[in-house]
Order: C-alpha cells, then sequence, then structure tokens
C-alpha cells in the first residue's frame, strides 16, 4: 500500500483511526482521498523540534542557584536556595518560614523551589558568624574561632556536631519543616543537610585535632587559598571520655541520627543527598521511601568528577556499587559546576552522561552576558543533554463511525527520565470553540519507565467514542497532552512541533465537508 521509502520513516509507532468512510493516503499526497470503498489506516511519524532548541521542563537542565543570574535564554522552572538554620529558628521553639514563604510566594505558575539548610557555613555571610541559633552558642554546643572570612564579625561558630541536645534540636527543626512542606507541591526537593561545612557532610577546611592533640596541616603552614584556608578545632579532651577529642567529626551514630531526622520527618517529599560522604549517602539510599533519596554531586567540569571515592576513605561494596548506579533510573541525580571548572565540551557531556544527570545548578558559572558565544553554545547544549526530552516517535489513528482508536508510541532521548507523576491524555475537540466532542481518555504510558534513549520505545493503544452529533462538524481536532497528576505543574513539553495555547498537541485534524470525514496529519 505505501512505498518502501514512507515505510522507512514511520519508526515504531502507531496510530489507528477508521471510518465508515475510507482514506487512502499516499506518499505524494499527504492529504489523504476519501473514497466510500476502503478503509485504511493514517499513520505518520509527529514532526520533532530541532535538536538546538531547548523543550524546558522542571527537574531538568539548568536550574537556578541562588542568586547567579540565569541565562535569559531559557525558562526557569526550578530555584534553589539554602538558609543557615538561625533564619527559620530565631529564637528556640519559635520557628520563622518567611525566607522560604516570601520565595515560594514570588513563584511564577509551574514553578518550583528546593532548598538546604545549614548550621555551619565558612563563608558565613550573617552577623556574628554564626549559622544556629543564638540559643545553641549561648549553651556552649559548639565553639568559637577567630576567622576573617566572615562577613560582619571576626570569629565564626562550629557545632559541636556530636552534642547531644544539638542533635535533639536538629530533629525538632525538620519535624517542624516536614510539618509545613512535605506536602507542598512548590516545593521540588529537599536536601539533607545541616551536617558539616556547608551543610554538604564534610568537615572541610576545619581540622580537628587526633587523640595526640597534632592536625593534619600544621598551623602556620597551610600556603592554599585564603578563603579556604583551616579552622583549627581546640585541642579539647572530652569530659565523658578524656581518650577522646570533645571536638571533633561527627561520629558514626551522629551521622545516622542526622541522616535519620530528614528521612523520617519527609515522608513525601523527594529528598537528595550529597556525596560528599559515602557511608550517609548509602544510608540515604537504602532508606524505603515514597520517593527514592537522590543523589547529587559537586564539581561538575572537575577532572576527578566521575571518582565518588577521591578523597574519601570508606569504599563502597558492590552491593552499594549497584545501588549508586542504578539510582538514576528512580531518583534524580542533580549536580553544580564549582569555581567555573571547565574541560572539553565532549568530557563536560560525558561526564553528565556517566551519572545520568537530571538537573545542573547554574551556580559559579559566571554571568551569562559576559560568557563567550562558543561558551553559551555549549552550555546551552549540557543543558539540553541533561534529564529528559520525550517524544511520540509514531502515531497510527483509526475512525470507525464514532469510535476512535489511536495508537502512540513514546520514547526518551535524553539521559534520564522524569520522576514525576505525568497523566497522558488524548480527545477530540473543536478547535474554534474549544468543546470537547469526545471525554479526556488516558493513555497508559508510564514516563517514568522510559529512561533513555538506549531503552525501545513504549506504545498504548486506545479507543475512545465521539459525541453525538460531532458529523456536524466542519473541523475536529485530535490532541494529546501531558498533566501533573497533582494539578500544579503546567503540562509538560514535548519534543513535538506545534504545541497549543494550552500546552497540548495537536496529532491529525478530522475534516468534515459535506458529510464526507478526513483525516489530516497535523504536524
Amino acid at each position: 500500500m505505501f512505498s518502501s521509502k514512507f515505510k522507512c520513516m514511520l519508526l515504531a509507532f502507531t496510530v489507528v483511526f477508521s471510518t465508515v468512510i475510507v482514506i487512502s493516503c499516499k506518499e505524494n499526497n499527504p492529504n489523504p482521498i476519501v473514497t466510500a470503498e476502503t478503509k485504511v489506516d493514517l499513520s505518520f511519524v509527529p514532526t520533532i523540534l530541532s535538536s538546538n532548541v531547548e523543550i524546558g521542563n522542571p527537574e531538568r537542565g539548568f536550574y537556578q542557584w541562588e542568586n547567579d543570574i540565569f541565562p535569559n535564554v531559557l525558562p526557569v522552572y526550578d530555584i534553589y536556595k539554602r538558609f543557615s538554620w538561625r533564619q527559620i529558628e530565631p529564637t528556640k521553639d519559635v520557628y520563622d518560614f518567611s525566607v522560604i514563604d516570601n520565595i515560594l510566594n514570588a513563584l511564577k505558575t509551574g514553578q518550583r523551589f528546593s532548598f538546604r539548610i545549614m548550621a555551619f557555613n565558612s563563608l558565613n555571610h550573617n552577623v556574628k558568624g554564626i549559622d544556629v541559633p543564638d540559643y545553641i552558642e549561648s549553651e556552649g554546643r559548639g565553639w568559637s574561632i577567630s576567622y576573617n572570612n566572615t562577613v560582619g564579625s571576626s570569629t565564626m561558630f562550629v557545632p559541636d556536631w556530636n552534642d547531644s541536645e544539638l542533635l535533639v534540636r536538629m530533629e525538632k527543626l525538620c519535624l517542624a519543616l516536614a510539618a509545613k512542606y512535605d506536602n507542598e507541591p512548590r516545593i521540588g526537593w529537599i536536601e539533607d543537610g545541616l551536617y558539616g561545612n556547608w551543610g554538604e557532610w564534610h568537615n572541610y577546611p576545619v581540622q580537628y585535632p587526633n587523640s595526640a592533640g597534632q592536625y593534619t596541616t600544621p598551623p602556620g603552614t597551610f600556603t592554599g587559598n585564603a578563603m579556604y584556608k583551616p579552622i583549627y578545632a581546640p585541642v579539647m579532651p572530652d569530659q565523658a571520655n578524656p581518650s577522646i577529642q570533645k571536638y571533633r567529626e561527627g561520629s558514626t551514630q551522629t551521622i545516622q541520627r542526622i541522616l535519620l531526622a530528614h528521612t523520617n520527618a519527609f515522608t513525601h517529599k523527594q529528598l537528595i543527598h550529597s556525596t560528599s560522604n559515602l557511608p550517609a549517602l548509602f544510608l540515604a539510599l537504602n532508606q524505603t521511601r515514597e520517593k527514592p533519596t537522590g543523589i547529587r554531586r559537586d564539581s561538575w567540569g572537575d577532572q576527578n568528577f566521575k571518582d565518588i571515592t577521591k578523597n574519601n576513605p570508606y569504599k563502597p561494596t558492590a552491593s552499594e556499587w549497584v545501588l549508586f548506579n542504578e539510582r538514576w533510573k528512580e531518583a534524580p541525580f542533580y549536580t553544580e559546576n564549582w569555581g567555573g571548572a571547565l574541560l572539553s565540551e565532549s568530557e563536560m557531556i560525558s561526564q553528565l552522561a556517566y551519572f545520568n544527570v537530571s538537573a545542573i545548578a547554574y551556580g559559579g558559572i559566571g554571568v551569562w552576558t559576559s560568557l563567550s558565544s562558543d561558551t553559551q553554545a555549549s552550555f546551552l547544549k549540557y543543558a539540553r543533554a541533561s534529564g529528559y526530552r520525550y517524544q511520540i516517535s509514531q502515531a497510527n489513528i483509526h475512525l470507525n463511525d464514532s469510535i476512535l482508536s489511536l495508537k502512540t508510541s513514546w520514547r526518551n532521548i535524553n539521559m534520564a527520565p522524569s520522576y514525576e507523576n505525568w497523566n497522558i491524555k488524548a480527545y477530540i475537540i473543536n478547535p474554534k470553540t474549544n468543546v470537547l466532542t469526545s471525554s479526556k481518555t488516558s493513555i497508559a504510558v508510564n514516563l517514568k519507565s522510559l529512561l533513555n534513549s538506549t531503552i525501545a520505545p513504549i506504545n498504548d493503544s486506545i479507543t475512545f467514542k465521539l459525541n453525538e452529533g460531532w458529523k456536524n462538524e466542519k473541523i475536529l481536532h485530535l490532541r494529546v497532552i501531558v498533566e501533573d497528576n497533582n494539578s500544579y505543574l503546567k503540562p509538560l513539553n514535548l519534543d513535538m512541533s506545534v504545541q497549543n495555547a494550552d500546552g497540548s498537541y495537536t496529532l491529525c485534524t478530522i475534516e468534515i465537508i459535506n458529510g464526507v470525514v478526513q483525516l489530516k496529519r497535523y504536524n
């Protein structure tokens, strides 16, 4: 029926329409000819966008990081920021969420906000150089040190990570945050924080003395970047156990409590954990959660980015490696550039693909307008490659009187899936009046299962009935739309042209001229 050349263009996706009036479609005649004797299927490959076109969508590409100026050529779907603990709990047991709520209330439709809470920030911008509430300092649950990198203070306060009351207060903070935001659709993800410098689960550049009172880098010998000069913890024996230092790295029990403070409090929200502390990471990944914990790794563009064990004494077991390497299939992997580190374009793409990265923080890269045109082009390529990019790769349509059959094939041509709950619906509508001529019928394709372009496309077929009197219309559209089950996010942008104002895509038109029905490919 079709030429061999035309068959080669059909790929793996089919949409079927059948009608009591027959439709024939020839390669050299894209508009089907209707006769009364034959019935054929309308089958075609929907037109995709150019690979140079950014489609947008949450949880992919670049996301806005802190106050860095975002590229003005890209849409903003996800916004991210870090807060000091004292901003959320200004006084004991009094929580002030206004710094978060103010950002939430300023979001545009479909945008989401994500955050991390810090108890210590060596590049502190808070008055007094303290990130914990004042009562934590006044109760002596840490120590102060002279440090001229703080803003507004000549000293800095470092928490005593193993202080039992400090851990209780962290647990209460997580519970208060979860009560407020665990079911908030405007919140995208929350990072396990609180422990370590910047809440990153490491204490660099803090130097804790060993049991002999010695430091890895003795005072006065450091010659590196002044921003990261060592912060020396006092040499002081623990009263409960004089054989160990009072101020030291968090113990295994401390790490577990702070991690579980997050996972036990946030039962619904997506959590993300850093690769900086591998025992904590694998504890997080092993938690059974409604949404499995995702992963964050900094230093994209660094030559050691692919090696999560670099400078880390912990060596994962075989089962932990499997857990880590498979996590991208069910939870996002986020990254950020560090200090503007850049390798070749191919290696930057390779690093993203190595971890199946969903999204990249646009922070520490530089003001977009100050970058060269070549650098801008590379970063736009990185954004397009990250996360997901879904296509309808083929459509078949069959119309039999008032019964419509639609078969669609879907695929993801990028490196990671979407982890949200999307509902794909198809329907017939009068494009001039926006009156539905059929119900919205769900297409049972789970986009989460479309992992990347190496996975075979998924096919799904649906059948629904057109409303009575549809033949009295002059023209109808068959459309698909991908909607958020939580009714918050905007309809999903597909790698297809052309999108309608409501976020839907038209597959074909049904034209009724003098009682004769024609099906025509729309794009």
